[in-house]
């Protein structure tokens, strides 16, 4: 009788472990790949950075909670100096402009998840961890400029020096000027913490924040004055806060 006694305690007793038990491995949304994209906000790149691409793959098969990651990021780094400006016809130019700076970014790095989600509910925090290489394209900025003789109105690379302000009617094409791009080297690095909402376990829906740093081999040349006036401070080195928010899948 004491041993029955025993047996039940000890079975009340294990039933509500078991049952945690079970509860964590139906909430140990455990995934081997995922794909996610989405778009990038930073303080250098004005209203819209650019786009990111990032695939994952499980690392740990132990703790199930590093992931290694291979991204690609493509942005338009912009002068914290840039003023948009309107010309006489109502257009719009940005004033000493010289250059745009695109920047395609691939990294490798790595997610460590710090909290994960309940199925279908909750939210999964990590860690985001990369580096990689930073390949420049400076190409020059183009602007609709009047000839005073004959009031044709032509596309060329703003020069400060040749070009009277009053003469521009706006900006040119933006597909103009990649033929005389120059590729600008470089490498970069991020940290930040991703957070994930994902309603259903194969979908993935949320955003990542942090600082980016990045380096190149030398000044990029986005804002020139005149060289009658004090020259504006180009940078070879640059760091931001960003915020992307992303969309993908996993399995």
């Amino acid at each position: 009788m004491q041993l029955k006694t025993i047996i039940c305690i000890l079975g009340m007793a294990l039933l509500p472990l078991s049952a945690v038990r079970a509860q964590l491995l139906s909430q140990d949304e455990i995934y081997s790949r995922e794909f996610i994209y989405g778009v990038n906000f930073n303080t250098n790149g004005g209203l819209i950075g650019g786009i990111m691409f990032k695939l994952s793959a499980l690392r740990n098969t132990v703790k199930m909670r590093q992931y290694s990651t291979f991204g690609v990021e493509i942005v338009n780094v912009k002068h914290n100096k840039e003023t948009r400006l309107n010309s006489f016809t109502g257009n719009s130019y940005i004033f000493n402009k010289v250059n745009y700076l695109y920047v395609i970014r691939p990294t490798y790095g790595r997610d460590i998840i710090l909290f994960r989600k309940a199925p279908d509910e909750g939210v999964q925090v990590s860690a985001v961890v990369a580096v990689g290489a930073s390949i420049g394209i400076e190409k020059p900025y183009h602007v609709l400029y009047q000839n005073i003789q004959d009031q044709s109105i032509t596309s060329v690379p703003f020069d400060p020096d040749i070009h009277d302000p009053g003469q521009i009617v706006g900006a040119g094409n933006f597909l103009e000027g990649f033929q005389n791009a120059s590729i600008v080297p470089g490498i970069n690095a991020k940290l930040g913490f991703s957070f994930d909402f994902g309603a259903f376990k194969n979908s993935v829906t949320g955003f990542e924040a942090g600082f980016h740093y990045e380096a190149f081999t030398r000044k990029i040349e986005l804002l020139q004055n005149p060289s009658s006036v004090a020259p504006i401070s180009n940078r070879q080195f640059f760091s931001s806060v960003y915020l992307t928010i992303f969309f993908g899948t996993r399995k």
